[in-house]
């Protein structure tokens, strides 16, 4: 009687302890992730001190104007993102489905009257006082969408099937930033989030080695036909003109190799660690 007593006794002791550590891994914040943050956020103002405070103070009369307007903005997004990490992201999953059309919509009304341009690219939509590129809704809809059907697929992510239907459905969005904002470096982000959450719930290894060396091949392959025939002033494409200007940016150090030139400059003057702390040449125009 007393060891039943006894054993009785200790199982709702047992019993606490173990609910006690389930919410204690429920509560685990990561303040690591949030001080590293906080830390390239206070890097980032000062380069962009470094980098604008003469240009601040020729132009409007004081070296702290971009900083102080940079700070604010840091301030409120960090602010931000602390109050977003505390709600529950699982209730996305009732979203998953709505939130892959509306990204789809979204893009599609670019093409409409009420898509906007700016800088010689259709891929901002005018709501009103509302003004947003939907392309990078899709970012959001792909990391939502394809964890949630991948962990409906459970074991079916394995077979070629599943690994194709989640490669359509995170092409389908990456195809539509493309075709409908005509923004290529969102689709091909697009692509890679979606490459990456395959490669995360596949087990095999081999396939996706094999299929990124010859991705790489390929782009290689391009390169070298591309600098052996193809010419910036010939060429049609502002892709294109880029991809030629990164292979020889002293041919066009007055035009659209600028930008290179100048990073070049920069590391040719002050080496791996630059000239230091408010030292650099190249800001003073």
């Amino acid at each position: 009687m007393e060891n039943t007593r006894s054993r009785k006794q200790s199982h709702p002791t047992a019993s606490s302890q173990s609910r006690t550590r389930r919410r204690a891994k429920a509560d685990y914040y990561d303040y690591s992730l949030v001080a590293v943050i906080v830390l390239l956020t206070c890097f980032g103002l000062i380069m962009l001190y470094s980098t604008s405070s003469y240009t601040a103070q020729i132009n409007y009369g004081s070296d702290m104007y971009f900083f102080k307007k940079q700070t604010i903005i840091s301030i409120a997004c960090i602010i931000m993102a602390l109050i977003i990490s505390k709600i529950n992201y699982r209730i996305l999953n009732r979203f998953a489905t709505a939130l892959y059309v509306a990204a789809l919509v979204l893009m599609a009304l670019v093409k409409t009257p009420l898509g906007q341009s700016s800088h010689g690219a259709q891929r901002w939509l005018n709501l009103g006082p509302v003004q947003f590129q939907p392309a990078e809704l899709a970012k959001i809809a792909v990391i939502v969408c394809l964890p949630y059907m991948i962990v409906h697929m459970g074991k079916k992510v394995r077979t070629l099937k599943g690994c194709m239907v989640l490669a359509l459905m995170g092409g389908g969005l990456a195809l539509a930033a493309y075709v409908f904002t005509d923004n290529l470096s969102t689709a091909i982000i697009i692509f890679c989030i979606t490459a990456g959450l395959i490669f995360v719930a596949h087990p095999d290894l081999k396939i996706f080695v094999i299929l990124a060396g010859v991705g790489i091949a390929l782009i290689i392959m391009g390169i070298v036909f591309l600098n052996a025939t193809a010419s910036v002033d010939g060429s049609g494409s502002f892709r294109l003109r880029r991809i030629m200007v990164w292979l020889h940016p002293e041919e066009y150090a007055d035009s659209w190799g600028y930008q290179t030139i100048q990073a070049l400059y920069a590391i040719g003057s002050g080496g791996l660690f630059g000239r230091g702390l408010g030292n650099s040449i190249q800001k003073l125009g």
